[in-house]
């Protein structure tokens, strides 16, 4: 994600610094990876584990 930023930092920088005749390109932001969900556990699925041995 940090590396995103920073992708998105250097367009920025990139549409302010030039000299542009007309409006400056829109600089598409970096698509960011989506969180996985973790599944939670829970005391009767560690009992189950265990108990089921």
């Amino acid at each position: 994600m940090v590396l995103a930023d920073l992708y998105d930092a250097i367009g920025r920088l990139t549409q302010a610094a030039g000299r542009w005749r007309r409006k400056p390109p829109k600089v598409a932001p970096y698509p960011r990876p989506k969180a996985r969900r973790r599944r939670v556990t829970t005391m009767a699925d560690i009992k189950r584990t265990y108990l089921s041995r």
